[in-house]
C-alpha cells in the first residue's frame, strides 16, 4: 500500500539529470555540461511546475558545486546582494569547488520601477565570472532586463507528453498502484489538462491513487483546493491593511496557479457571486482588467491590478 502521507512530488523529485523529465536534445546538452564541467551562467524559462528550480539543484548536485539559493520572491532586494550574494562570490572555496548562485523566480523581483536589484545584479555577475556561475529561473522572461539575459542566456525547458507519461507510469509501478489502460487513459484526459505543469499532475496522480487503485476524481478535489486558495486570497485582499500582502501570498503559492488569466476569471466570478464587489463602476473596471490580462504580456502585474481594484470597489 502506498504511503499517502508522503508527497510523491518530493519522493520522485529527480536527483540526477538522467531521472529528470526533459526532451532528449536539451537533456543531452546538460549531460555534456556535467561531463565536461563546462557550465556557464544561464536562465531557465518555463511554466510553473515544469521543474526549473529542480533542474538547477540537480546540476549543482551533479557538479558537486557550492550553492547559494536565493528565493527572489521574498529576498529580491538590494540588501540581499550586499549581505549574501556578494560575500558568497568573493569568498574562496576551501576545496576549490565551483560556486553557483541560484536566483529562483527572478521575475518576482521585477516589480520595482527602477528595478535596482536586477541592475545591481548584472554588475555582480560580470565581476564574479571567474569562479562563480549564476542560474536564474523565471516564468516570465520579459520581466528580466536584457543586460541580465545577455549574461545568462535563456534555455527554454520542455518535454513531451510521452516523456511525462513514462514518468507517471514509473511512479505508479513503484507505488504498486493498480491501473488499467482505461484508467490510465482517463487520467491522461483529465490530469494532462495541466500539462506541462508536472508538479500539479503528480499531485493529482497521488490524489487519484489514494486507495491503491488509479481512479480519476473528475477534478473535484483539485477544484476544492483551487476554491480554497481563491477564498483565502480574496480574504487577504479584503482584510489586510497592506494590499502587498496579497501579492506576497500568491507569489509564495505559485504552484496553485495554473495561469493568471484563468485565476483572474475565477476571482472575478467569486467576488461578484459573493457580493464583494457590487457597484456597476467596480464591475466595469474588473471586466476591463480581465480583458487586458488576456492581451498584455505582463499578466502578473495586471493580475495584481485586479486585486487592487477589488480592494478599491469592495
Amino acid at each position: 500500500m502506498n504511503n499517502i502521507k508522503e508527497e510523491w512530488v518530493d519522493k520522485y523529485c529527480p536527483k540526477t539529470i538522467e531521472e529528470y523529465v526533459l526532451n532528449k536534445d536539451t537533456k543531452d546538452q546538460f549531460k555534456h555540461i556535467i561531463n565536461n564541467r563546462s557550465i556557464t551562467s544561464m536562465s531557465f524559462v518555463g511554466q510553473q511546475g515544469s521543474g526549473k528550480t529542480t533542474l538547477a539543484k540537480v546540476l549543482c548536485n551533479e557538479l558537486n558545486a557550492e550553492v547559494l539559493f536565493i528565493k527572489c520572491a521574498t529576498e529580491g532586494v538590494i540588501d540581499t546582494l550586499r549581505t549574501k550574494v556578494e560575500p558568497f562570490c568573493n569568498a574562496l572555496s576551501i576545496e576549490g569547488k565551483l560556486k553557483i548562485v541560484i536566483l529562483d523566480e527572478l521575475d518576482s523581483a521585477a516589480s520595482s520601477g527602477q528595478n535596482s536589484f536586477q541592475m545591481a545584479l548584472r554588475t555582480l555577475i560580470e565581476a564574479a565570472q571567474s569562479d562563480t556561475r549564476f542560474i536564474i529561473t523565471c516564468n516570465y522572461v520579459e520581466k528580466i532586463i536584457p543586460a541580465i539575459l545577455s549574461r545568462c542566456p535563456v534555455i527554454q525547458l520542455g518535454y513531451s507528453q510521452k516523456d511525462l507519461l513514462i514518468h507517471i507510469k514509473r511512479i505508479l509501478d513503484s507505488e504498486q498502484i493498480k491501473y488499467t489502460k482505461d484508467s490510465l487513459k482517463s487520467f491522461i484526459e483529465e490530469g494532462f489538462k495541466y500539462y506541462p505543469d508536472c508538479r500539479r499532475i503528480v499531485k493529482y496522480l497521488q490524489i487519484c491513487s489514494s486507495d491503491g487503485t488509479l481512479r480519476v476524481k473528475q477534478n473535484t478535489i483539485i477544484n476544492d483546493v483551487k476554491d480554497d486558495f481563491i477564498k483565502e486570497l480574496v480574504e487577504i485582499v479584503v482584510s489586510s491593511k497592506n494590499i502587498l500582502d496579497a501579492r506576497q501570498f500568491y507569489l509564495k503559492n505559485k504552484d496553485k496557479i495554473c495561469d493568471f488569466m484563468t485565476y483572474a476569471s475565477n476571482i472575478f466570478n467569486y467576488v461578484i457571486d459573493n457580493n464583494i464587489v457590487k457597484s456597476t463602476d467596480g464591475i466595469l473596471v474588473l471586466t476591463d482588467i480581465l480583458y487586458k490580462i488576456n492581451v498584455v504580456v505582463d499578466k502578473e502585474s495586471m493580475f495584481f491590478g485586479l486585486l487592487v481594484a477589488i480592494r478599491k470597489y469592495m
